[in-house]
């Protein structure tokens, strides 16, 4: 540490351990290259230490009469135990007593040996030095809050940043990391009662001998974390990893946490850091730990699960007091959303106002020194560090209330205390949120940080511009302002928001959660008919459907904007657009229909991009398009619709990339492709006006949305290929007015469906009946640019697809027979087989 001196040796007969981190096994594939989100015997089987590793450290243990402790495949570890003289030896270090001001440590100089056959084998040794490595980063009130500002709770501030509401966080588990102190049960009771809450169901893990051990000032920042995610994520479970404050405890914290396939965690916060860089003249942190901590992070990604760290609570001085810029670790890992701190002024409602959070503390922020800037991070402008001009990672990536003026009052040994803030209170926050969107998706949102740069512009973020700066006790800082900043990122989270974003990244429509499917065909009777996948058994029954009545023209569409939602939309025999939905039973009634207007011609198309928001678009009989929306009430009026011209020959087509984003594609009488955009204000490029795609086009459009500000067309040409253009943000491809060509000889229209960025399945019929595929994940096209894979089949129609969840896709299609046909792909094969299909029945128009 700096500023410290060596006392004297270490005592040989102490007691110690030390942790080996082993490589990854030899023959192990780049997780880069994982696709979907691995379970974590997945991650063991394919990413784990080789067991021969593990063998030939315990070889060596035994050489130096050291005990093997605890081995792990996953987390890659092996923890030897035997006395400081034994240990030395092992290693061949000088390990000594050293004082640093009032800490006292065990430490060594120089470096760490090991046999040359194990060099390869070994990734770093961590536990011979025991000193000091991470403070929490919670802040007490130290001055009167101006009258603006009071005390909050966070489900009033979860209320402020419209958490989603409905289904509770049951099923999920929050892991905390802490590094000190504990919890007493009987306080955590008290405090949620006091609220009118449930307390969360408590599990504690102990790593390398720490336990829960209240009695110390590093008790606030336990139960701080504890009430701030179980208050905002009731009736989720929640893991609380307790591990020594040293080097070892955190490599050991941190591989536990992630890796733990006991409690499951799908989010982890952590409240506690220590600077990049101490002194001028090195690191606290060693190369060997950050390149372990954050290769288990990278983990935690492949593995789906979220990772959230506070961004410090001393602006960019982050407590060194050099003069210079800093920031935290872990809080700056490219791997870990980085949280950063506001304060939240003139609650009135649900109004409010926020601020930076600069006086009584200061939220951290800047440029890493360790980490380049990530792929995902070059869509904002960063800051050049003010200590030197570099560039690299930069934090935080969002921020949230941390001014300990408008905290939280805890109960703690019996009492109160506080309020208590800091950018500590930011991440259980959004960890509690992201438990919540979790439970909502039936899916875990995973690594949150290439999507939250990707969904900026759809509303999900409250950008915090005043005031100032987070320069704090000598040390020169970053100013806050419009858009990212190296202060609140960009601001605080809309929570609904995000969840819509996720849902339209995650969730694809009709599916409304994971195992969960639902289809609607007419039947002969011109009747509307539903089945459903209910994750076990088809309802009402294998080749049964649910009859709804009605008596429709043209095919029906369903869409989902949560679980246990579906609206359907028909055309009735007057040409009439009519609706059902099901929320937990069909309205209007079981065979019943609203009646929406219009004289319509085609089929209907619809889209949620939100809870309670339905836009429904159909072409009249003059061929323009028309439209008209659900948010509490039809508009523009029951039976009324928006007219937004053209003359079209196709049935339209719409996708949501964002919150208040529409995009809808028809077929003009030119046979050209032209597109039409809601952005929230106004329509584009005109009230009546379209964007003209080029090609000569058969059939219907297909399109799809995989991240925000991207769109993937697909289309029929009249030589019966398939060809493709994209929108990426700035241009089309391959050119405003041009396709790219994918081949085959299709018949009917495509069908496409994405389970994940950079990630798209498109289906049609061939000349043959059959069905036949080809994807694109990010490369060249699959199997080949013009080729398709043969999924068998006699097939009447067009297609439809769905995707649920990462890897996985379903496909309907009718049969000759008229029967619906069911095929599947579960991320290692086509079911029931290649070519096959299950027969699910009917008798479909």
């Amino acid at each position: 540490m700096p500023g410290a001196t060596r006392v004297g040796p270490a005592d040989p007969a102490e007691q110690a351990s030390v942790s080996i981190r082993l490589r990854r096994r030899p023959d192990a594939p780049s997780l880069d290259d994982a696709h979907g989100r691995l379970t974590r015997s997945e991650f063991a089987e394919n990413f784990g230490a080789d067991p021969a590793d593990i063998e030939t450290i315990v070889a060596f243990a035994r050489t130096h009469d050291l005990t093997v402790e605890q081995t792990s495949i996953p987390r890659r570890t092996v923890v030897l135990g035997g006395t400081v003289a034994q240990l030395g030896d092992a290693f061949g270090v000088d390990l000594g007593h050293y004082q640093a001001g009032e800490t006292s440590y065990r430490g060594r100089e120089g470096h760490v040996h090991l046999p040359a056959d194990l060099v390869p084998v070994v990734e770093g040794v961590f536990g011979l030095d025991n000193r000091p490595q991470a403070r929490p980063l919670f802040q007490t009130a130290a001055t009167a809050p101006a009258l603006a500002v009071q005390a909050l709770t966070p489900p009033q501030v979860a209320q402020l940043y419209n958490f989603p509401t409905g289904p509770s966080a049951a099923g999920q588990c929050i892991g905390l990391l802490e590094f000190g102190g504990g919890y007493h049960p009987a306080d955590i009771t008290a405090w949620f009662g006091h609220l009118g809450l449930t307390a969360p169901t408590l599990v504690d893990v102990g790593v390398d001998g720490a336990t829960n051990s209240p009695g110390s000032q590093a008790d606030t920042e336990v139960v701080l974390d504890i009430d701030v995610a179980g208050a905002v994520a009731q009736h989720a479970r929640i893991a609380v990893y307790f591990a020594p404050w040293t080097e070892q405890g955190w490599v050991d914290v941190v591989t536990t946490a992630v890796h733990d396939a006991t409690n499951d965690p799908s989010v982890l916060s952590i409240s506690w850091g220590w600077p990049e860089l101490e002194t001028a003249d090195g690191l606290t942190w060693t190369a060997a730990a950050m390149n372990a901590v954050s290769a288990t992070f990278a983990e935690a990604a492949a593995l789906g699960v979220t990772v959230l760290a506070a961004s410090g609570d001393q602006g960019s001085d982050c407590q060194i007091g050099d003069g210079h810029a800093h920031v935290i670790y872990p809080g700056c890992d490219p791997y870990v959303t980085s949280c950063g701190g506001t304060e939240i002024e003139n609650v009135s409602g649900a109004n409010f106002t926020e601020v930076l959070w600069n006086d009584n503390g200061a939220s951290g922020g800047g440029v890493s020194i360790n980490f380049p800037v990530p792929a995902w991070q070059g869509s904002v402008t960063l800051p050049a560090s003010v200590n030197d001009g570099h560039h690299g990672r930069s934090i935080p990536d969002v921020a949230g209330n941390a001014d300990p003026n408008s905290g939280y009052v805890l109960t703690q040994d019996g009492g109160q205390v506080g309020p208590i803030g800091g950018t500590s209170a930011v991440g259980p926050l959004y960890a509690g949120l992201v438990a919540l969107l979790n439970a909502h998706l039936n899916e875990w949102a995973g690594y949150l940080n290439p999507t939250i740069y990707e969904v900026v512009a759809s509303g999900v973020f409250r950008d915090v511009t005043a005031a100032g700066s987070n320069a704090f006790s000598g040390a020169p800082g970053y100013p806050v302002g419009p858009g990212w900043d190296a202060t609140t990122g960009f601001g605080s989270i809309n929570g609904r928001n995000l969840l819509n974003a996720l849902q339209g990244k995650v969730v694809s429509t009709p599916a409304w959660s994971a195992h969960r499917l639902d289809s609607f065909v007419l039947g002969t009777d011109a009747a509307l008919y539903h089945k459903y996948w209910n994750g076990s058994a088809w309802g009402p029954s294998q080749a049964g459907f649910e009859g709804l009545g009605g008596v429709c023209l043209a095919s029906p569409v369903a869409v989902a904007w949560e679980a246990d939602r579906l609206d359907a939309f028909v055309i009735g025999t007057d040409r009439a657009l009519y609706h059902k939905s099901w929320s937990g039973a069909w309205g209007p009634s079981q065979g019943g229909f609203e009646r929406l207007g219009g004289v319509c011609v085609g089929s209907p198309a619809a889209v949620a991009w939100s809870a309670n928001r339905l836009d429904a678009f159909v072409l009249g009989t003059d061929r323009a398009l028309y439209h008209k929306w659900w948010s509490g009430a039809w508009g523009p009026s029951q039976t009324d619709f928006e007219r937004l011209g053209g003359v079209c020959i196709s049935s339209p087509e719409v996708v949501s990339w964002a919150a208040d984003r529409l995009d809808v594609f028809v077929i003009g009488t030119d046979r050209a492709l032209y597109h039409k955009w809601w952005d929230g204000a106004a329509w584009g490029p005109s009230p009546t006006g379209f964007e003209r795609l080029g090609g000569v086009c058969l059939g219907q459009p297909a399109a799809v949305a995989w991240s925000a500000n991207r769109l993937d067309i697909f289309v029929i040409g009249t030589d019966r290929a398939l060809y493709h253009k994209w929108w990426d943000g700035a241009a089309w491809g391959p050119s405003p007015t041009g396709f790219e060509r994918l081949g085959g000889v299709c018949v009917g229209s495509p069908a496409v469906a994405s389970w994940e960025a950079d990630r798209l399945d498109v289906f049609v019929v061939g000349t043959d009946g059959a069905l036949y595929h080809k994807w694109w994940d990010g490369g060249p096209w699959g199997p080949s640019q013009t080729g398709f894979e043969r999924l068998g089949g006699v097939c009447v129609g067009t297609p439809d697809v769905v995707a649920w969840a990462a890897d996985r896709l379903d496909v309907f299609v009718v049969g000759t027979d008229a029967a619906l046909y069911h095929k599947y792909w579960n991320g290692s094969a086509w079911g029931p087989s290649q070519t096959g299909f299950e027969r699910l029945g009917g008798v479909i128009q």
